[in-house]
């Protein structure tokens, strides 16, 4: 008889095989590159609208090394996030969420489904060639409609309510707002966002 050959010596989780197409499975959200975070300094200017909105926030986080950026803690009673209100994190707030970094994409030959460990909410990307709504209902996720540039998954969405924050320091936005992303699987492990 024969014996098997030896089974060869397993792939670096760097160098393993990967179909950048394939965006599914968990993915935990890793450290933000230094200036990219929601507490940096660059944000963009405000409109007078946007202004005299986040001056009405009243946050119950410290962030004590975002000066000029975070409004100051406020007491408890005077507390005005739309989660401690119950409402949902909407997007894109619900990838900022430091108690549960997970998100898990399900693809299928449709749509993708993001679904986020925070709150156990998802939202849907459609991909079977519909185009970005005119004028959708707002929704806390959006409306999003997404498709492969290369190996880069764009998704492009508008339709958000005003009620939620983009971050938790009451970054605000209009019924008007839209997003475009690029999702890009780098290697076996790593998933790069850019919003």
């Amino acid at each position: 008889t024969t014996q098997p050959s030896a089974a060869p010596v397993a792939q670096t989780k760097k160098t393993q095989a990967f179909d950048p197409h394939d965006l599914t499975g968990i993915w935990v959200r890793g450290k933000v590159p230094k200036g990219n975070a929601p507490l940096s300094g660059d944000r963009p200017p405000m409109t007078p609208w946007g202004q005299a909105k986040f001056n009405t926030v009243r946050g119950s986080f410290n962030y004590s090394r975002a000066p000029g950026i975070a409004p100051p803690i406020a007491p408890e009673k005077e507390w005005n996030d739309p989660m401690l209100q119950c409402e949902p994190a909407g997007y894109p707030r619900v990838m900022l969420q430091i108690f549960a970094p997970l998100m898990r994409f399900i693809q299928t030959s449709n749509e993708v489904v993001e679904f986020f460990e925070w709150g156990h909410t998802f939202r849907d990307i459609w991909t079977d060639g519909r185009k970005p709504l005119d004028s959708p209902e707002p929704a806390y996720y959006g409306y999003s409609v997404g498709k492969w540039g290369g190996d880069t998954f764009v998704v492009d969405s508008n339709g958000f309510t005003d009620r939620t924050w983009t971050d938790p320091l009451g970054s605000p936005h209009s019924d008007q707002m839209t997003l475009h992303e690029a999702f890009r699987r780098v290697d076996h492990d790593h998933l790069e966002l850019v919003i």
